[in-house]
């Protein structure tokens, strides 16, 4: 069973998420050829597109997707939300569910 699993970050940062992919039988998942883990980031679920994409298409059991400053500096503060999932031809299979993104407030931010 998958659960929420909520991220939190400052605007305009780094940070760096791991996310762990098991198979059936609780060994380290693999990603196959042609496979694809994606993590995608929405303002509110009835948005069509993705404020954030990540995808990953290569490595085994514990995924690391980045997240650098020009990701998220012009999103807006708030409750967001995202989910992973793993795509494998037609097929999709979900690995975190819908789960809350929150996106907070930084003071300084970085200098050009």
């Amino acid at each position: 069973m998958t659960v929420q699993q909520p991220i939190e970050m400052v605007r305009g940062t780094t940070k760096a998420i791991n996310v762990t992919v098991r198979d059936k039988d609780g060994g380290l998942y693999a990603l196959p050829s042609g496979a694809k883990l994606i993590l995608g980031v929405k303002s509110n679920l009835n948005n069509s597109d993705c404020c954030i994409k990540k995808v990953l298409t290569e490595g085994t059991g514990v995924y690391k997707f980045r997240f650098a400053p020009e990701d998220t500096e012009n999103l807006g503060c708030g409750k967001l939300c995202y989910d992973v999932g793993l795509q494998i031809g037609a097929d999709y299979f979900p690995v975190i569910p819908c789960s809350p993104f929150v996106l907070k407030h930084n003071v300084t931010g970085r200098e050009a």
